[in-house]
């Protein structure tokens, strides 16, 4: 569809990172982004967007899972 992002981050045991989700929700919060979907499994989470989500938001994200 237009004008939709998904975003998927991939990583090992990322479902019992609770630090790391709240960080991400934490992200698109503070940068009001619209989520229509949001879904975590064991080894990825997903979220879909309203919008196209900027590069700077994505590095915000991936810096996020190197801490």
């Amino acid at each position: 569809k237009k004008d939709i992002s998904r975003v998927s981050i991939i990583g090992n045991g990322i479902i019992r990172n609770i630090n790391f989700i709240r960080n991400v929700l934490n992200i698109i919060e503070k940068n009001k982004l619209e989520m229509l979907d949001f879904n975590v499994s064991e080894s990825k989470i997903s979220i879909d967007f309203k919008g196209v989500v900027n590069n700077e938001i994505l590095e915000e994200i991936h810096s996020n899972i190197l801490k």
